[in-house]
Order: C-alpha cells, then structure tokens, then sequence
C-alpha cells in the first residue's frame, strides 16, 4: 500500500508540473502574439500619422499615432528582450492604444478606420499578455 501511494504522489507531482508547464506555455504565446500585433499596430499608426499629415484639421490624429506607434514597438521590444518593465509600459500601450482608436474613430478617413481597428485589438493583446 505504501508502494501505491507513493506512485500515485510522484504521478500527482508529475501532473501538477505539467499544468504548471502549460500555463507557461500559454502565457508565452500570449506574449508572442501580443508582440506580433503591437508590431502590426505600430505600422498602421505610422502610416494613418502619414496619411494624416496632408490634412491640417488632423494635427492632433498624427500626434497620437506617432505615440501610439512609439509605444506599440517599445512594448514589442521589451516583450522580446523578457524585461522585467514589459508589463508595465504594456499597460500604458493599452492605454495608449485605446486613446488612438477613440481619436481616429473620429475621423472618416480610411486610413483612420484601419488604425483603429488595429489599436483596439493590439490594446486587447496587451490586456491578455499581462494576464
């Protein structure tokens, strides 16, 4: 009987390692992902700030792309290099993001329509890589 519990007790151990294993694995891929789409939100600020610069009445639009755009790759970048500070600056990207989406939903443009799209799921990325 010793013997069984034994076994069962290294089987549970075993187990609990591996749900530990995967929630790790899941939070990684999370955090891969959320690199990804800040990359991909990054480029759309950047082009919707250049596409904006033609309109004069759009000033405040290409400054909070530009933001935006710093941030998001800033994020992607402290997600790669594992920083301890990346879930903090990913936090103020989310914010960031959600700011940029709100400025460009306001204007008709295309390229506004896109960007913000592109910051409100790059803003849930982030949401989800911090847990």
């Amino acid at each position: 009987m010793l013997k069984l519990n034994h076994v069962l007790s290294m089987l549970l151990g075993v187990a609990a390692l591996a749900v530990f294993a995967g929630a790790g694995q899941s939070e990684e891929k999370k955090r891969v992902s959320c690199v990804e789409i800040c990359r991909k939100c990054a480029e759309n600020c950047e082009d919707c700030s250049k596409c904006c610069k033609e309109d004069k009445d759009l000033t405040h639009c290409v400054k909070v792309c530009d933001t935006c755009s710093h941030l998001c790759s800033a994020c992607a970048n402290l997600y790669e290099m594992k920083s301890p500070l990346a879930d903090e600056l990913c936090k103020t990207c989310e914010k960031m993001c959600l700011a940029c989406a709100e400025q460009c939903e306001k204007s008709g443009k295309e390229c506004c329509k896109k960007c913000a799209k592109h910051c409100r799921e790059c803003a849930k990325a982030c949401a989800a890589a911090r847990g």
